[in-house]
């Protein structure tokens, strides 16, 4: 009788592979043209929309290396045939992204997307808290109206490349941008230990002008992990910490709370409730 034990070890692996898949149940996001990623503060939006964006670099790179290497090739059987070379992609970004020891990316500027000013094809282009730059309030902008809505309606057809976008919310999105998304991604319960993440991520469907109700039982079913390394750092997560710790903004005078009540409600606005003791306590400080 033949020794059996490798075949053995081999179903056992399997099984283990099987159980663990299905325990983790790991989700794996399929790259579209368009890439949005929400959720709250320290919900690993940004670390996935700079995940993926060097992930889309890295492929557009090789795409673009084997579109020359093709017509080399033609240029080598016909001397005739013209060769015409693609530049090399550029990684362009609001934020800065490093790859191992140098930063990459080059800075997003607003003649880019207005269509004032060109870049390379198959470029891959990210938006850090997009609402930052065009919010849904918005819309009504001549230049979102017209040269904004062409460079994402026309990326595709301009650029070849990948946009990737992230918000803290789908509908912060100005609609110009919201309606031509495919899906979107809902990141939320981030965790880390040591050099490892995991992060709870919610495919969606709805875009534009269509809503869901977030049930808990939605949530639970269209909702996986993701997994990850935190090797090396590819981004600052607080790339803006200087803009308000080098500002001229005058310091706070240091209060302390004496008492666990208090009758005062901080408002913007000028309305003075009954119930205010005085004035200032209706007031914006």
């Amino acid at each position: 009788m033949k020794d059996i034990t490798p075949i053995l070890s081999i179903i056992i692996l399997i099984v283990l592979v099987v159980i663990v898949w299905h325990f983790l149940k790991p989700y794996i996001i399929h790259y579209d043209t368009t890439l949005l990623f929400c959720g709250g503060l320290g919900s690993g939006k940004s670390l996935n929309s700079v995940k993926y964006s060097l992930i889309l670099y890295k492929k557009v790179c090789y795409k673009v290396k084997i579109v020359n290497f093709k017509s080399k090739i033609k240029h080598f059987f016909n001397k005739k045939y013209n060769v015409v070379l693609v530049a090399k992609p550029w990684l362009i970004s609001t934020i800065p992204i490093k790859s191992g020891k140098h930063i990459i990316s080059h800075p997003l500027t607003k003649d880019i997307i207005l269509l004032k000013s060109s870049v390379p094809q198959y470029s891959v282009v990210l938006i850090d808290e997009m609402p930052l730059l065009v919010n849904q309030f918005n819309w009504s902008i001549p230049v979102v109206q017209n040269n904004l809505n062409e460079f994402i309606a026309m990326f595709r057809h301009y650029i070849g490349g990948y946009l990737v976008c992230n918000g803290q919310a789908e509908s912060e999105i100005v609609k110009q941008v919201r309606c031509k998304l495919n899906s979107y991604f809902w990141c939320y319960d981030f965790r880390k230990f040591l050099c490892f993440y995991r992060v709870r991520i919610m495919h969606s469907m709805s875009t534009g002008d269509q809503e869901i109700s977030l049930t808990s039982d939605f949530v639970e079913d269209n909702t996986k992990w993701t997994y990850g390394l935190l090797l090396g750092r590819h981004y600052d997560s607080r790339c803006y910490r200087y803009r308000y710790l080098n500002s001229n903004l005058p310091k706070e005078p240091s209060k302390v709370h004496t008492s666990l009540s208090t009758n005062s409600i901080l408002r913007f606005s000028n309305y003075i409730s009954p119930l205010d003791s005085s004035r200032e306590e209706g007031e914006n400080k």
